[in-house]
């Protein structure tokens, strides 16, 4: 931008210089103009980054929503599959003795060759 704009009485020195109100007032002008132009320019890109923000949020809110519910559905579904079936708990328990067993054995072979 052009530098600070002078005092009125440094352009108004001489009685003269009053022929030149006219030519400031429309410079003054202009240069408000500008600056109004620049202003509105800055605050529209501000607005329309500010909404792109909010919409953002809002869909993000949505998707937490939608994973929230998929995410209950999935619970309700276990547990429902898990009173269908009449042993749960027992077969459950041996297929954790098995996994156990599994592991048991994994260690054994780990240790049988930890001197090779």
């Amino acid at each position: 931008m052009d530098a600070p704009v002078p005092k009125l009485s440094e352009l108004l020195r001489h009685p003269d210089d009053l022929d030149k109100i006219i030519g400031l007032k429309q410079e003054f002008g202009r240069k408000k103009s500008a600056v109004d132009g620049q202003l509105r320019s800055g605050l529209r890109e501000q607005l329309e980054t500010t909404q792109s923000g909010m919409t953002g949020l809002a869909d993000g809110q949505k998707a937490v929503q939608q994973i929230k519910e998929e995410m209950m559905k999935i619970d309700r579904l276990c547990s429902e599959s898990q009173n269908m079936i009449k042993d749960f708990a027992s077969i459950n328990i041996v297929s954790q003795a098995h996994r156990n067993f599994g592991a048991v054995r994994a260690m054994r072979k780990n240790l049988e060759t930890f001197n090779e």
